[in-house]
């Protein structure tokens, strides 16, 4: 009597598995077919909010330059703002190293525009870039040494003499960081053209 009912437990249990498994795959079919049939409308979605974003950020950058150009002229799509002779204020040299591209005030003007060098350089075609690097660099150079307080903040044996521990700090042998650091100086100086 108890190999029938063992018997019989183990074909219940058998067919549960295979009503188990039956459900399963149903289970499968159903999630495949609406994954098939909702697909699209997912990646549309996301289509539709990588547009709006985009659309977004288009509006903001034209009310930007709209802001910008000179107001009456008929050309005003064809502008262009030569600001190479133009001496940032403080607020302005704030929001440059901020890596910002337009000036802090709510109502730019022509004049108190500035960019960040950087930004505009590197979005240039590759044939041209290192040329217009060589020559922001050489006039960023040029305002930076014409500061007359320059040397007066940055004198060379306030920058660089160490009198008394390690250089910089270092977590390393003190002969060993001297030398570090000495080597390191010599190449700075060697690359410095006053």
């Amino acid at each position: 009597m108890e190999n029938q009912a063992s018997k019989a437990c183990k074909a219940h249990k058998v067919y549960q598995g295979c009503l188990d498994c039956l459900a399963r795959r149903e289970i499968r079919r159903q999630l495949e077919h609406v994954i098939v049939e909702d697909f699209p409308d997912v990646q549309l979605r996301a289509n539709f909010m990588a547009t709006l974003r985009e659309r977004n950020c288009r509006k903001s950058q034209e009310s930007k330059l709209d802001a910008l150009r000179p107001q009456g002229d008929a050309q005003t799509k064809t502008v262009v703002l030569n600001l190479s002779s133009y001496k940032p204020t403080a607020s302005e040299v704030a929001v440059l190293r901020k890596g910002l591209i337009f000036s802090s005030g709510t109502s730019p003007k022509p004049t108190t525009v500035t960019c960040a060098v950087e930004r505009a350089v590197t979005q240039l075609p590759p044939e041209v870039r290192d040329k217009a690097q060589t020559r922001a660099v050489a006039t960023c150079r040029g305002d930076l040494l014409a500061d007359e307080t320059l040397a007066e903040r940055t004198p060379l044996e306030q920058c660089y003499k160490q009198i008394h521990g390690t250089a910089v700090g270092a977590s390393i042998t003190v002969t060993t960081a001297n030398l570090v650091m000495e080597v390191s100086e010599q190449k700075a100086l060697a690359d410095f053209v006053p």
